[in-house]
Formats: structure tokens, sequence, C-alpha cells
């Protein structure tokens, strides 16, 4: 009997997959108007990335006219733009680097859950996201894009499949012995 829990909850313990959370990561935000303002930061004023620990709240925030921000959830990020926001003749292009989950899955997959703008283009590295907003050539009251970030699956380290090779020999040792009797 004491073998047969020592094998299941080994198994339960090397089958415990941990799901995959930017909270705690440190990211770098980068958003221009490259025909207005060429190689600058939006968001910090600069030629460089800003950078934040993802948490509860807004990570980044500029206020130009109307306020244009970023916000990461465990798997998520929406861009917010607040008004009065005047059409500043220009897209708006966002590039987040160093999205590095938890468990070091990298991204497999971007999808765009809900837009108010039109036109929005999204790409991705293992790493990265830019997201493409359009000159919307209107002034804007409020819009967000939301984004659904997949985490690649991540492929279990040799002590997992170990532990789970000895769950399940331990229940088949088990299992033999109650034959024999």
């Amino acid at each position: 009997m004491r073998t047969a829990l020592v094998g299941l909850v080994l198994l339960g313990l090397a089958g415990s997959a941990q799901a995959s959370t930017l909270i705690g990561d440190t990211v770098s935000a980068f958003v221009e108007a490259p025909s207005v303002f060429p190689g600058n930061n939006l968001f910090n004023s600069s030629g460089s990335p800003a950078s934040a620990v993802v948490g509860p709240g807004v990570e980044f925030s500029v206020t130009i006219g109307g306020t244009i921000s970023a916000d990461f959830g465990a798997s998520s990020l929406v861009i917010g733009l607040t008004g009065p926001f005047p059409s500043i003749g220009d897209d708006l292009i966002f590039t987040f680097s160093d999205l590095d989950f938890d468990t070091g899955a990298a991204i497999a997959g971007v999808s765009l859950s809900s837009s108010d703008l039109s036109g929005v283009s999204i790409g991705f590295t293992a790493d990265s996201i830019i997201v493409k907003i359009p000159d919307q050539r209107v002034p804007l009251s409020f819009n967000a894009v939301r984004l659904d970030i997949t985490p690649a699956a991540l492929v279990p380290e040799p002590a997992t499949i170990g532990l789970s090779a000895f769950g399940a020999l331990a229940l088949v040792g088990l299992a033999r012995s109650r034959r024999t009797r």
C-alpha cells in the first residue's frame, strides 16, 4: 500500500505542469511615431527602451494630449489610447521585448482578442511583440487593443521523466506483488 502511495505521489509530482506567466518579468517597451518622432521612444522621451516589472497596474504610460498605456497580465497585453487624443498623422509602432515567461517558455503565438481600432497588425518572435496601429485620422476618446500571448509548451526535464518512470515502476511492482499473493 505504501509503495502504491509513493508511486502515485511521484507520478503526480512529475505530471504537474506549471502554467507560464509574465508576472514578475522585467519587460522593455519602445513606442514611436516614425515619421513624426523618428527613433524617439514616446514612453520615456529617449532613443532607448523603457523597462518595467510586470505586476498589478499599468506598466507603461505617457500623456501626449491623450494617454498611451501598456498593461501586461500573466499572458495578455492591453494597449490603451485614452483621449482626448488627436490624430498625430502617423502610425504608432509598439515594440515589447525581453518577454520571458517564468518557466522559460518562448512566445508561440499572439492573437488579437479585441480591438476598437481598424488595421492593427501584429508580429512576434520568441521574446518580443510588435504592434502597429495605423493613424486613425480622427481624434480618439478611448480605444484599446487586447492581445492574448501563448507560451510554447515546455518539454519535460530529464528529472521529470525519471520521476514518472520510477512512479510507474512502483505501480507495476505493486500490481505484481498483489497477483503473487
